[in-house]
């Protein structure tokens, strides 16, 4: 038996009335048609109703809506995600809303991602859960850099404590995934080599050094040539 249909299998499937189902969660897509126009889900599966949401079904024809009724021990995809996201995500890292389980974390800031992997296998061996990363020490841009899904509606509580038991030590939070800021530096070339310092060849490797700090922040105050001597190399060094 799939983790799904355990899951199903702890919750009530009932019947009610839409304007009695303000908190109940949706266990099917609501359909809008707008004839010659559209025809979409206005809500998706897994959906907590709110107040705001009964003349919409109203206009769509729904009276009565199938939704579950979680048992105690059992929490809806959303908040699942959400409790796996404030255990396990770190500094600078900023969330998209959560749908149909899934939480998306973006980089807040350039850097580089750091992952705890051995903490993330424990995570992704439990069931129920998907947690997915980028590589750890990836430098990495504001963007998505990783995500957790809960697969089933109804996830078993106890899989959202063992997640959070891995994700603390000692009783203090230790993040599975985090971006450290790329930190500015004022940066001096010392590029060493007769061939180069006398001129018999051009220096190509300077402006490509150049670039590759440029795009972490930092600057380039200046660049020395030094011919293939360890005095005059450690005087070019010690120019800055």
């Amino acid at each position: 038996m799939s983790c799904s249909t355990v899951s199903a299998a702890r919750a009530s499937l009932k019947t009610i009335r839409v304007q009695d189902a303000v908190g109940s969660v949706l266990c099917h897509d609501i359909t809008r048609i707008v004839p010659g126009e559209s025809k979409g889900p206005v809500f998706r599966k897994g959906h907590v109703i709110a107040e705001e949401d009964i003349p919409v079904l109203l206009e769509v024809g729904k009276e009565h809506l199938y939704v579950y009724e979680a048992l105690p021990g059992f929490v809806h995809e959303d908040d699942a995600a959400r409790r796996i996201v404030n255990a396990a995500m770190g500094d600078n890292l900023v969330f998209s809303a959560p749908k149909e389980g899934r939480i998306n974390a973006l980089a807040d800031c350039d850097g580089l991602l750091v992952v705890d992997v051995e903490r993330l296998l424990e995570v992704n061996s439990l069931e129920q859960i998907s947690f997915a990363t980028m590589h750890t020490m990836t430098p990495v841009r504001k963007g998505q850099v990783a995500g957790t899904r809960v697969v089933p509606l109804m996830a078993d509580e106890r899989q959202l404590e063992a997640v959070e038991r891995i994700c603390r030590a000692d009783g203090v939070k230790k993040a599975l995934v985090e971006i450290r800021p790329f930190r500015s530096f004022r940066v001096g070339i010392v590029t060493t080599g007769s061939e180069v310092f006398h001129g018999r060849i051009k220096d190509r490797f300077g402006p490509v050094l150049r670039g590759k700090f440029a795009e972490f922040g930092s600057d380039v105050i200046g660049q020395s040539f030094a011919p293939d001597d360890e005095e005059q190399t450690r005087e070019a060094i010690l120019s800055f």
